[in-house]
C-alpha cells in the first residue's frame, strides 16, 4: 500500500517538530514550563499567557495581610518576567531573520 500525500506530510511535520523540540535549550524548556506551554508559542500566545499570569500574581490581587503569600507572589512575578524574556529572545533569534 502506498502512503498518501497527507500521511507523508504529517510524518514529515512530526519529525520536524520532534527534531525542533530536542534542539530547544534547557533554559527555554524551563521557561516554557513556567507558562505551561508544551510547545514553542507564537508571540501572541506568549503575550496573552504573560498578561494572564501577571494578573493572577499581581500584588493587588494577592492578600497583603499574609507576608508569605506576598513573598511568593513577588517570586512568581519575577519568574514570569524572566521566563517571558527568555522565550521572546529565543523566538526572535530562531524565527525572525
Amino acid at each position: 500500500m502506498v502512503p498518501d500525500a497527507d500521511t507523508e506530510l504529517r510524518r514529515a511535520i512530526d519529525e520536524a517538530v520532534l527534531h525542533h523540540k530536542n534542539t530547544i535549550p534547557t533554559e527555554v524548556h524551563e521557561a516554557l514550563n513556567v507558562f505551561g506551554f508544551s510547545r514553542l508559542p507564537t508571540l501572541a500566545e506568549l503575550q496573552t499567557e504573560y498578561r494572564r499570569q501577571l494578573k493572577k500574581w499581581h500584588p493587588d490581587v494577592v492578600k497583603a495581610d499574609r507576608p508569605a503569600e506576598k513573598e511568593s507572589a513577588d517570586h512568581q512575578i519575577r519568574s514570569i518576567i524572566a521566563a517571558q524574556l527568555v522565550i521572546f529572545e529565543y523566538i526572535k533569534q530562531t524565527t525572525i531573520p
